[in-house]
């Protein structure tokens, strides 16, 4: 693993704890090559209310060879859903 590999873990983890600790219901991370859209805002609104539908989330506009299982309807864009 190289150190900028190493960092983004270690960053990951410091959420990861805050979230166990309950200093927080629900966390977004980014990664740093992340493309924000101008509806992101309304979407994280619309996540937060369903928050208890999923432990982990991935937001994705592309998927190539991954199979994905539409479960819930966020916005009339966006859906929640599970990878096969």
């Amino acid at each position: 693993m190289d150190r900028g590999s190493i960092a983004c873990t270690m960053s990951h983890m410091e959420v990861y704890r805050d979230l166990v600790s309950g200093s927080n219901d629900i966390a977004a991370i980014f990664e740093d090559d992340v493309t924000l859209l101008p509806d992101l805002p309304r979407v994280l609104d619309d996540l937060e209310e369903k928050a208890d539908k999923f432990d982990v989330l991935m937001l994705c506009r592309r998927w190539t060879s991954i199979r994905f299982v539409p479960l819930y309807n966020l916005t009339p864009s966006y859906r929640i859903g599970r990878l096969r």
